[in-house]
């Protein structure tokens, strides 16, 4: 690995996982704070606030990073007209929520002040993530990895200070923790100026460019769109389809643990796609792959005897009542580790511009775990929602093995 490399990966790491550890704090304060129930109300409104992300993202934290780092290193004549692309596409996906949302209250009628107000939570928390994975692909299109690492934990910062100021004020429930988690990405937007040289936005461009990048960008988000929307819904699935408060709660706090893989999901997807975005042969991206593979399957077995640790503390933190949490613990953990070795496979069709396929893959792992957990939650409640989860995860590694096995074989 060249210097360079290594020092980019030790930046986004360092700064995904001091962000993530905050706002792991941050969720293990909350959830110490509400009951069992209250704890399954968060999870759920969670489920939600990451399902209007998706839209509200519109494929521009991939396709930004996938063509702005190859346009920056080359004549850079595209950049002000591809970000101005960027900005007029992310303005439309902001406003997408809003109107699903108004729609949705008008066409059900919703009434009762919690749950408008839990909607209204989860469309603030949506949009300001939405609007934090822009910033954040901007940064790391420019490379900009240790400004990235300073950025990004103020959001956490936000969110444990509001968390500390609704505790003084009176007892906290789900809604001032989802307020604290929702109002923090907008407070950190806000700093965000101080990391980036905003100017760039103004560039002068050739006439037409930015129209022609808009509508190029739209064709390829819409795939992006497409398998954010349904990747986070199967990623929720089994959240959102449990019907008791309590049984969403003790998965939630089962899936706590995980984030340290969504960091390091994370932090690879950052530096591997400007890279694999260069790439122009095959067999480039042949022993791309071999060299990524080399460090990435130690790196899996030896996260792996982690299960251990967290079946310790996870009940020693929240309580006895969370005993009930530890199998699904167990089948998640290697489940989310395994993803960590699948997923370079995954981000590898965004730089060969095949969103399509990517929009299938999460599509079947939608519909095998749909299937799998109305077999089994009845029959198995949480254990079983869990295998489904992990289960439905395999659907998906077959078919992108399936591809790269055809990939590599067929004649150019």
């Amino acid at each position: 690995m060249q210097k360079e490399t290594v020092r980019a990966t030790a930046y986004v790491f360092l700064g995904r996982s001091f962000n993530s550890a905050i706002s792991l704090a941050f969720s293990l304060i909350a959830g110490r704070l509400l009951s069992v129930a209250e704890h399954g109300i968060y999870g759920r409104t969670l489920a939600t606030i990451v399902i209007i992300q998706a839209v509200a993202e519109f494929g521009l934290q991939l396709s930004l990073v996938r063509y702005l780092s190859e346009e920056l290193k080359g004549n850079q004549k595209l950049v002000g007209a591809l970000l101005r692309a960027s900005a007029i596409l992310k303005l439309a996906g902001l406003a997408l929520p809003f109107v699903i949302i108004l729609v949705y209250q008008g066409v059900l009628h919703i009434q009762g002040v919690p749950w408008q107000t839990l909607l209204w939570l989860a469309l603030l928390g949506g949009t300001g993530l939405s609007l934090l994975s822009y910033l954040d692909s901007l940064l790391v299109s420019y490379g900009q990895y240790g400004r990235l690492a300073l950025w990004l934990p103020t959001t956490g910062f936000f969110r444990l200070g509001l968390l500390a100021f609704f505790y003084a004020q009176e007892r906290i429930d789900a809604a001032h923790v989802l307020f604290a988690f929702s109002l923090a990405p907008y407070l950190a937007a806000l700093l965000f100026l101080i990391f980036f040289r905003a100017g760039d936005f103004l560039k002068s461009a050739p006439a037409g460019a930015v129209r022609e990048w808009t509508l190029r960008l739209l064709s390829y988000n819409v795939w992006i769109l497409a398998a954010s929307i349904v990747s986070i819904v199967s990623d929720w699935l089994e959240v959102l389809l449990l019907t008791r408060e309590t049984e969403a709660g003790l998965y939630n706090a089962a899936r706590l643990p995980m984030q340290g893989f969504l960091i390091l999901l994370a932090t690879m997807q950052s530096i591997i796609l400007p890279q694999m975005s260069r790439l122009r042969e095959r067999a480039e991206l042949a022993l791309y792959f071999r060299r990524l593979y080399r460090w990435l399957i130690p790196l899996v077995l030896l996260l792996l005897p982690g299960v251990f640790l967290f079946a310790f503390l996870l009940p020693l933190w929240y309580g006895p009542e969370y005993m009930a949490s530890l199998p699904v613990l167990y089948i998640l953990y290697p489940a989310f580790a395994l993803r960590l070795l699948f997923a370079p496979l995954g981000t590898a069709l965004y730089s060969l511009d095949r969103p399509h396929l990517i929009a299938a893959e999460t599509f079947i792992k939608l519909v095998s775990g749909f299937l799998l957990n109305l077999w089994l939650i009845p029959r198995y409640g949480i254990t079983g929602a869990a295998i489904a989860g992990a289960s439905a995860q395999v659907a998906g590694w077959i078919f992108l093995v399936i591809f790269y096995l055809s990939y590599f074989h067929e004649k150019k």
